[in-house]
């Protein structure tokens, strides 16, 4: 029953065990759990790097220097113009503009030598009022993007989330009836909309601008559709009228114009939506570029980051998203697409699974990239060094050395041609004047040119502008002209008029030339250093650019595309774009399976729970530790290896939970159980022993069970007559001094339990509740023990007065070894541990069987035959005690081998022979050897036997009826 218990509480600790693991498993995709493990995820982000910076991937920030030195942003689209092309001059393979351009920039005059309205460029000496010029921002950058046939350009789009107000919300109501109501009757007012409605102008007011807008998409949406090529003004007309058009009107409509020919433009950058259905993707409104940027754009991608996770940190982006416009990339993974396909061909196709989006180029190279049903995947971040970062991060300023040097020439060259026209009127030379009014011309028909394409570009794309690159290449053969009239104005000025030395009676004129002719001097050598300075810094940047993918973006403190990230709290979201190219491009993808991770919580559960409930707390503290560490080493090592993201919360939590519940059970039953014990075998054993059974309450039989024990009875001799005289005050003292000795010497010298005491008589039994497998030499040893000890004991009682000096204590014990019942028994009040059976009942008959033979110890022949290896003893032959029908063998252990025995052997030898002739019916032969025995020294058994041998010779047995048992008549 002990290991029923045990076994009991070990099952009980297990289920606990389990049923925590199993909580934690539950609770795996809980916040706190996510929470945990994205922490854990950012770590090995931080310390664990599994993905090195591609080498083709650089930067070109718009940081603080470049707002210093270049101007503060947003900076006009000249200069982005300016950017995109220095950078393919330098050799860019790729370069991705991280800038969301959806407004118009309205045309500006900039004053000639200057880089725009705000900062003056090159030398004030070479710097004299010149006529401003015309800047059209939109069209210079939308030819640069024309000319740049791997600008990936970036769009935005505002995602519809979960928190949209529903269709059902009062003012959601109202604006669409509102929308209904405009898109009938273009012309309706406030007021108007307000009295059909029966609302106040105050409900109504704040809902009828973005009715209006809705109303204007929707309806220009539908003309666009039926004529592509459409103007401003005609759609206008269209939708209005001549006579009721509206400045607040005009401008929603303008907007929406705008908005609907870039979204018709941004079309034909939509994804095959074919082999996507597995994704539920995430849907919004695009925010297109400016549709003159649009039309120019050779690829798009979108560039926002819908939601960061639970902690507000950006680990995840989606690689799609879908609009009214169908399915478009994000904007690292077209310029991925694009990379991978220089090297596998075009077209590549995108298709789409459960936990994959595929790229699949012509050569048969597939990229799958894990991602979640949304089309979100986790980036694997590149952790730089200080170094690689400054090798990787080159500031914008680095490009407007390159184009402020050309501006610096171009400037130059426009104060040389200024006076060279000056000195041409000097020396009324027609035919320069000519060129110069020729070039100027043409120079004014390419400006109005310009300006017709910015509006056509904008509103009136059914009207071409004049083919500028006709324009173009007649302004550049007439500007040749100008610079050879001018080259050819100067060699005869210096041929002619300057030849001589300069003297004080010149004219004014020829001092004018001489004037005129050393700034244009000073000008060549400004030009020269110009040049050199414009091919250093080209070959500076071209080293850093060329043959790379260039990423431009935002990196200023002051700017608002910040994200928080696993590297920083604030990421510039172009470097969150190159970190999902860089992992696209590398293929070490962040996967995750979250079966396993629910499949590693179980078995770290499991593993710690079969621990802990089967060892004790130092081993399962152990084995926790180990297990926590190694779980940690391991998935260290597989995350280094594979980036396959294990969880490490998880199973860490489970393995503490398993062991934290177990161990708690475990203290607080075993605590209780080992009270119980305590309380139980208190009374019965030493306190060392009861100290062993609480460290191992396993060998505790607190239940009854049959088990072979060894029992001893004992009691004083005579003590009924004794405490007669001796009075109940010192028959009480000499009792309790006597069982104290006794209870010592079964207890703590030789581990028995004592069970009870019944007046001078005490129970003990030997074997439970802790096992002993020399139980039988154990009881045997003891009762020699406890007659060992008297009279020593006699004599301190005789000195103390406690016992008359006539009287000599005597003890006798019975022994027996044989199986019985033990544990607690007895009734629901009271319950005692104590053992019962035959062998308990025969122990108790040969402790009385001692009266009949005169003998101090009886024991049975299987006590004897297990114990007594060392001892000196005798056999006394079989008896019947009463009470029982089998007879038994019993012997007298008379002492320990080699301790004062001598003579013992001798006397057991010879009462051995004597018993034999006894039990063969020799009585004669018997009587002859124990009267020998007596005549050498007194002894109560061989007394008996003389007795016994006696009464056969008197009265003898038939032959055949004589079996050699001795029946006792007496309990």
């Amino acid at each position: 029953m002990a290991a029923s218990g045990k076994t009991g509480r070990t099952l009980r600790g297990i289920g606990l065990g389990l049923a925590a693991t199993l909580i934690v498993a539950a609770a795996e995709d809980t916040a706190p759990f996510r929470l945990l493990e994205h922490w854990a995820l950012d770590l090995r982000f931080r310390r664990l790097p599994t993905v090195s910076a591609h080498p083709d991937i650089v930067h070109v920030d718009l940081d603080d220097k470049a707002m210093d030195q270049i101007g503060r942003w947003p900076w006009p689209r000249r200069r982005l113009a300016q950017l995109i092309d220095t950078l393919n001059e330098c050799g860019a393979r790729r370069v991705l503009l991280d800038v969301v351009l959806h407004h118009p920039q309205q045309p500006r005059f900039v004053q000639q030598g200057q880089t725009d309205l705000y900062q003056a460029n090159a030398d004030p000496v070479l710097n004299p009022d010149l006529p401003p010029v015309l800047v059209l921002d939109d069209v210079e950058l939308a030819d640069a993007m024309a000319r740049s046939h791997e600008l990936f350009l970036a769009m935005h789009v505002n995602v519809l989330g979960d928190d949209r107000p529903d269709a059902a919300d009062p003012y959601e109501h109202l604006v669409e009836s509102l929308t209904a109501m405009v898109s009938s009757r273009p012309s309706l007012t406030r007021e108007q909309a307000a009295g059909e409605l029966g609302l106040d102008l105050a409900i109504v007011g704040p809902a009828m601008s973005p009715a209006t807008q809705n109303a204007y998409e929707r309806r220009i949406a539908a003309l666009l559709s039926a004529e592509p090529a459409l103007s401003k003004r005609d759609l206008t007309r269209k939708m209005l009228g001549r006579d009721e058009q509206r400045e607040e009107a005009d401008d929603i409509i303008g907007r929406a114009y705008l908005r609907q020919r870039a979204l018709n433009e941004m079309g034909r950058f939509a994804l095959d939506d074919a082999g996507l259905e597995a994704l539920n993707l995430p849907r919004g409104r695009m925010v297109p570029p400016l549709v003159t940027l649009a039309s120019a754009a050779r690829h798009c991608g979108f560039v926002h980051f819908i939601k960061p996770d639970d902690d507000g940190i950006v680990r995840r982006i989606p690689l799609l998203t879908r609009t009214g416009e169908g399915v478009f990339p994000q904007l690292a993974l077209a310029v991925a697409a694009e990379t991978l396909a220089d090297t596998h061909g075009r077209p590549w196709r995108l298709a789409a699974r459960p936990g994959r989006i595929t790229l699949t180029f012509p050569d048969g190279f597939t990229r799958a990239i894990p991602a979640d049903r949304t089309g979100r995947t986790y980036v694997n971040w590149v952790r730089l060094s200080k170094d690689e970062t400054v090798a990787r991060h080159i500031s914008a300023v680095a490009a407007a050395d390159l184009w402020d040097a050309r501006e610096s020439l171009r400037h130059n060259l426009n104060l040389s041609r200024h006076l060279c026209i000056e000195s041409a009127l000097l020396l009324d030379r027609q035919d320069v004047q000519k060129a110069f009014a020729d070039a100027d011309e043409a120079w004014e028909r390419h400006q109005a040119a310009l300006r017709a394409r910015q509006g056509a570009l904008l509103f009136t794309p059914g009207q071409p502008p004049p083919p500028l690159e006709d324009l173009a290449a007649r302004e550049r053969e007439l500007e040749k002209a100008v610079d050879q009239a001018c080259k050819g104005l100067i060699e005869e000025v210096d041929s002619f008029y300057l030849a001589a030395a300069a003297q004080a009676d010149d004219p004014p004129e020829l001092a004018r030339l001489r004037a005129l002719r050393a700034l244009l001097a000073r000008i060549e050598e400004a030009d020269a250093r110009l040049r050199k300075s414009l091919a250093e810094a080209k070959a500076r940047l071209t080293e850093r650019v060329g043959g790379k993918i260039v990423l431009v973006g935002s990196v200023s403190t002051a700017a608002a595309d910040f994200v928080p990230t696993p590297l920083q709290e604030r990421t510039p979201g172009v470097v969150v774009h190159a970190n999902v190219l860089n992992t696209i491009l590398s293929g070490r993808f962040v996967s995750r399976a979250t079966w396993f991770s629910a499949v590693l919580v179980l078995l770290a559960g499991m593993l710690v729970t079969a621990v802990t409930s089967t060892r004790g707390p130092v081993q399962s503290s152990i084995v926790l530790a180990a297990a926590v560490l190694g779980y940690a080493g391991i998935n260290a090592a597989v995350w280094s290896s594979t980036t396959y993201w294990i969880g490490a919360v998880a199973p860490v939590v489970a393995m503490l939970s398993s062991f934290a519940v177990v161990t708690t059970y475990r203290q607080l039953t075993e605590q209780r159980q080992k009270r119980q014990i305590t309380s139980t075998f208190k009374q019965y054993l030493s306190p060392a022993m009861v100290d062993r059974l609480v460290s191992d309450p396993s060998q505790a039989a607190l239940g009854g069970q049959r088990r072979e024990l060894s029992c001893l009875f004992s009691d004083l001799a005579g003590f009924t007559s004794l405490s007669e005289r001796l009075g109940p005050e010192r028959t009480v003292s000499l009792l309790n001094r006597y069982l104290d000795r006794v209870g010592e010497i079964i207890q703590l010298t030789h581990g028995g339990t004592l069970s009870k005491y019944e007046g001078d008589g005490v129970f003990a039994f030997f074997g439970a509740p802790i096992a002993q497998p020399d139980h039988s030499a154990r009881a045997l040893h003891a009762a020699i023990a406890c007659q060992t000890f008297l009279p020593a004991f006699t004599a301190e009682l005789h000195a103390e007065g406690l016992l008359p000096a006539d009287v000599e204590l005597g003890a006798r014990a019975g022994i027996t070894t044989g199986d019985v019942l033990v544990g607690n028994m007895g009734s629901t009040q009271r319950v005692a541990y104590t053992a019962i059976g035959d062998s308990v009942n025969l122990a108790a008959r040969l402790e009385t069987a001692n009266k009949f033979f005169g003998s101090r110890i009886l024991v049975n022949d299987q006590a004897w035959q297990a114990g007594g290896e060392g001892l000196i003893g005798r056999p006394m032959g079989r008896i019947l005690v009463v009470g029982k029908s089998q007879p038994v063998s019993v012997w007298e252990p008379l002492g320990i081998d080699g301790e004062g025995a001598d003579g013992l052997v001798e006397l057991a030898q010879r009462f051995t022979d004597g018993v034999a002739l006894y039990a063969r019916g020799q009585f004669q032969a018997g009587y002859d050897l124990f009267a020998a025995l007596l005549a050498d020294r007194p002894d109560g058994p061989a007394r008996a036997y003389l007795d016994l041998c006696a009464q056969a010779l008197a009265d003898p047995p038939e032959v055949l009826d004589f079996d050699g048992v001795i029946r006792l008549t007496e309990k």
